[in-house]
């Protein structure tokens, strides 16, 4: 006695399709094709969680003895059901959960394919690094100093961007489009400041420390554009209609360092949003959370593991590091996202602005750029 193969649908919903949409639906979603065999054709079907798709093609051996919509035909049957025995029949009816040979259900860790982005904080050792918060002087006006032959400009902690000291250096840029390297021109020509990489020639060095132009070849008065140091703010935000997940964080301590200022790690939010109740204007923003790390214990109490210390490694000249250092590291298990139609910001600063002592001291940031889903 033959017996029909038979299905029944205890989906959610249960979307009906010809072939051709059955297929693209299939492919875009990347479902298992399952069939089965009926008396006069096949039903094939996919499940997407809750919602089944199915369609049903005809045996070319009954097609001819079966009625059609007016919008289908035996003849689109029977190269329907072409394409599906060539293309599909033989690879369909694979597991719907993917299983080890075993038939254990075959689990995988997949990473996300979302942008990642990988963020790092000045070095708070070292107040030439504080770019975020710097100001910019545009083409100031400076004269060879009779007394020490430099040329001496107006303000000191002139920002570094082209010794090492900021990772991902070349590519900073300020608010306006302005790149943070020294600007030095004379008689209309612009100047070239020794590259440290040969450490000889060039126009000029520049001591970013004290705010020295030193000249090389200069002889003549000179203007400077640069940006100089007006605290330790670093700012975290996404940018209008995405969202930054923070995945783990770092912070990376030479083992010299002298902790002399507390780091405050504030996460910021719209008032309208997290504090409705306070009345406070549009665009106004509030703490939503602060830590504070005072001590070097605090550190190590919030960071989830530490890595052995790294020895001196790449030299001794400006690309090594000259001291030992260890790394903190912050794995989040869970975390929220920095929302910018929250108006969400993570903010790190030095509570008075007070560089540590030692050679470094700065934070990395491993994130996830995603679709804000507030928006």
């Amino acid at each position: 006695m033959t017996f029909a193969q038979q299905i029944h649908f205890n989906s959610a919903a249960v979307v009906t399709l010809r072939w051709l949409d059955f297929k693209q639906i299939a492919t875009n979603k990347m479902l298992p094709v399952q069939y089965i065999v009926n008396v006069d054709g096949y039903t094939i079907f996919s499940f997407d969680q809750d919602v089944a798709y199915k369609t049903f093609l005809f045996f070319t051996t009954v097609s001819p003895n079966q009625s059609y919509d007016s919008d289908y035909s035996q003849t689109q049957n029977d190269s329907d059901s072409a394409d599906f025995l060539t293309n599909y029949y033989q690879l369909a009816n694979s597991p719907i959960v993917p299983r080890t040979s075993d038939g254990r259900i075959r689990i995988a860790a997949e990473k996300s394919n979302q942008t990642k982005n990988t963020v790092y904080t000045p070095n708070y050792c070292d107040p030439t690094t504080w770019y975020p918060a710097s100001t910019y002087v545009a083409n100031e006006s400076a004269t060879i100093n009779g007394t020490d032959g430099y040329y001496h400009l107006a303000n000191v902690n002139i920002i570094d961007s082209w010794h090492g000291k900021i990772s991902d250096e070349d590519n900073l840029k300020d608010a306006d489009g302005y790149s943070y390297r020294v600007i030095v021109v004379q008689d209309g020509y612009t100047m070239t400041e020794q590259d440290p990489h040969y450490a000889t020639g060039g126009d000029y060095l520049i001591d970013y420390d004290d705010g020295y132009i030193i000249p090389i070849t200069l002889t003549q008065p000179i203007t400077v554009s640069y940006h100089y140091e007006t605290g330790s703010t670093f700012i975290l935000q996404p940018s209008p209609g995405q969202a930054i997940v923070i995945d783990s964080a770092e912070c990376e301590f030479s083992t010299d360092i002298i902790i002399t200022d507390t780091v405050l790690f504030t996460v910021m939010g719209y008032a309208s949003v997290f504090a409705p109740q306070l009345g406070l204007p549009s665009g106004y923003r509030i703490p939503i959370s602060t830590t504070k790390y005072k001590t070097m214990n605090d550190y190590y109490n919030d960071a989830v593991k530490s890595y052995p210390t790294y020895p001196p490694m790449g030299g001794n000249g400006w690309r090594g590091i000259s001291v030992p250092s260890t790394v903190l590291n912050w794995d989040y298990v869970a975390s929220t996202a920095i929302s910018y139609t929250y108006g969400m910001q993570v903010v790190i600063s030095l509570q008075h602005n007070e560089p540590f002592g030692g050679a470094y001291a700065t934070t990395t940031f491993f994130t996830i750029i995603e679709p804000d889903p507030n928006a």
